[in-house]
Formats: structure tokens, C-alpha cells, sequence
């Protein structure tokens, strides 16, 4: 479970980036999308490892919701979030419109509702022993 829990913490922290992100003037909504991505895939892998499934090297976070759905470990409304998956790669590159920071705002929260569902799905996190 210390492993599910480190894959949280790396989510928060991806989370904590976006919102840094959206918040620099200018926004840079491109990484902040990254970001909000990348805590949905972490989460889920998260949730993954928590049910002993091994998860695949993917940035796809549709795939990684199916494969949470196949282990029973449903997230219900969640699974619009597999909208998430274009921007792992959408925006790193030159030649796009990066969008508002209005336009950015709904899929940093369906990334933290991501984890926030897979946070639920966990027993309470406990220090390592010594």
C-alpha cells in the first residue's frame, strides 16, 4: 500500500504545479495541463498498484481506467476524465494555440476529482516503520 500512497503523493504534487502554473502571469495553461494529465495518470497507476494489477508504461488514462474498471475498482463518474489523455502530449510542442486560463480550469478539476476518488479507494496512509 506505501507504494499506492507514493503515487498519491506524486499526483498532489503534479496538481500543485498546475495550479502554480494557472496562477503565473501570464498562465502557462499548456504545462498546466500537463500537469493536471499527469496527476490523473499517477493517481490511477496509484489505484492499480493498490489491487496488486500491474499497470503499463502509458500516458493514456483511458486505458488506465479500464484497466481500474477490469480490477473492480470502479470510478464511476470519473471516467470522463479519460479526455485527459490529450494533453500529455497536446501543447509541449510549437505550433498551438494554448488556451485560456478559463478554458484550462474544468480539466484541473477533473484531475483532482481523479484523486480525490483514488485517495477514497485507500486505506488511510501509514508512516514506514523503523
Amino acid at each position: 500500500m506505501q507504494e499506492a500512497h507514493e503515487w498519491l503523493r506524486l499526483a498532489d504534487q503534479d496538481l500543485r504545479l498546475a495550479e502554480l502554473a494557472l496562477g503565473d502571469a501570464p498562465p502557462l495553461t499548456g504545462e498546466a495541463l500537463f500537469d493536471a494529465q499527469q496527476a490523473a495518470e499517477k493517481a490511477l497507476k496509484g489505484l492499480l498498484v493498490s489491487h496488486g494489477t500491474q499497470y503499463p508504461l502509458t500516458h493514456d488514462v483511458r486505458k488506465l481506467l479500464q484497466l481500474c474498471e477490469a480490477t473492480g475498482a470502479s470510478l464511476g463518474p470519473t471516467l470522463i476524465a479519460a479526455g485527459l489523455t490529450q494533453f500529455a502530449t497536446r501543447f509541449r510542442y510549437p505550433g498551438e494555440d494554448q488556451p485560456t486560463r478559463e478554458e484550462s480550469l474544468p480539466w484541473l478539476e477533473l484531475a483532482r476529482l481523479v484523486r480525490d476518488e483514488v485517495r477514497r479507494r485507500l486505506p488511510p496512509d501509514t508512516p514506514p516503520a523503523t
